[in-house]
């Protein structure tokens, strides 16, 4: 989600909450990778499917997409050994940071650190605290995340920022959208678009329908953009195609023309060619002077004549 700003801690509270809502005691069916630190993790509740999208460093919340098949990469692969007959016992955000942690239980005990700040990073944590896989190994001053090293939070900075307190008790999710582009959303009126000339205020029941709304959106854009791109390629293709085309017409015209030539005068040729092989090569310019065909050179080792038609 390129064009969207990442979630705050308080945004990221409210995603915990509705998550819990919708997928509490589901049980991990699948996950896919769909490029781009972007992820897609399916459950099964009460024999219906629900999906989380995950965006590394920009959004996570519930989604109505559903992932294409394609081949599983290492990560992928090892995200779904990790949580496979597993069953989601809790979600919360990580004290006033925006990271959200998914708890599983059932067939084993294993954590899914959601890191939303940065770039991002997605980590699995044993029930000893070890990191069993995470999307990207890292160190900073004060911490390392890699396979078999102990799994530290960052360390909290001091006082809580703005927007980091809990889950607001009324939220009101609404996305300001211009010129049909949208401009920006909160989980509440935001000031500076409430002011803005020419906006219009679309409202949602969560925020994850307002986010799934916005990626679906830039999803469907995406293809139409990529459908332009192909039928452009397409099109400078067929204009090489077709320009090609005629230079080989006109190389074809050509090659007819000279064949209609030689043809035409092919006795005179014969002649030409019968009379060379008489002739001493200091008598070569001799050639063709009564049939008006012009001689250019003789090669008699070669015993060939270039001419001029």
């Amino acid at each position: 989600m390129p064009g969207i700003r990442p979630l705050s801690a308080e945004e990221i509270a409210l995603i915990a909450s509705e998550l819990r809502d919708g997928l509490l005691d589901a049980y991990f069916k699948s996950f896919y990778e769909l490029g781009g630190g972007s992820f897609l993790m399916t459950f099964s509740r009460e024999r219906k499917e629900r999906a989380v999208f995950v965006s590394l460093g920009r959004s996570v919340h519930l989604t109505e997409f559903r992932e294409e098949k394609k081949e599983p990469t290492r990560f992928t692969a090892g995200v779904r050994k990790a949580l496979d007959a597993c069953r989601l016992t809790g979600i919360e955000r990580h004290g006033t940071d925006r990271i959200l942690v998914m708890e599983f239980g059932g067939r084993r005990n294993v954590s899914v650190v959601l890191e939303m700040f940065g770039k991002g990073n997605m980590v699995l944590v044993d029930d000893k605290g070890l990191v069993e896989l995470a999307y990207r190994s890292v160190s900073f001053s004060d911490r390392s995340v890699r396979k078999g090293m102990l799994y530290s939070f960052p360390a909290q900075r001091g006082r809580a920022g703005a927007g980091a307190g809990g889950a607001p008790e009324h939220p009101e999710p609404v996305l300001y959208v211009k010129d049909g582009k949208p401009l920006g959303f909160g989980i509440g009126p935001v000031q500076e678009y409430e002011r803005e000339d020419g906006t219009s205020k679309r409202r949602f029941g969560s925020l994850s329908g307002l986010l799934d709304s916005l990626y679906l959106e830039e999803r469907s854009s995406g293809r139409d953009e990529g459908k332009a791109r192909q039928a452009e390629e397409l099109g400078k293709s067929l204009e090489k195609l077709r320009a090609q085309m005629k230079e080989n017409e006109a190389d074809a015209r050509e090659c007819r023309e000279a064949a209609n030539a030689i043809f035409g005068r092919m006795h005179e040729l014969n002649q030409l060619l019968a009379q060379a092989r008489k002739l001493k090569p200091k008598e070569a310019g001799e050639l063709g002077s009564e049939s008006g065909i012009r001689v250019k050179k003789v090669d008699a080792k070669k015993k060939s004549i270039t001419v001029e038609l």
